[in-house]
């Protein structure tokens, strides 16, 4: 790839979130005995609008 960080992009982001806040959040739905859902959105992204050249690199 010629991209330079700084210019041709600026950060990698990746939408998960942290270890400690999901045991967090799992254990206030313990002690106040709420409901847990497991859901998965496969799609979310799937038809969005983008106008420019992405290339990608599947990791190892």
């Amino acid at each position: 790839f010629m991209q330079v960080y700084g210019i041709d992009y600026l950060e990698v982001y990746s939408p998960v979130v942290r270890l400690e806040t999901l045991r967090v959040l799992l254990t206030l739905a313990a002690v106040w005995d709420y409901e847990i859902h497991q859901m998965d959105v496969t799609t979310a992204f799937l038809n969005g609008k983008i106008d420019l050249e992405v290339y990608m690199e599947q990791a190892l």
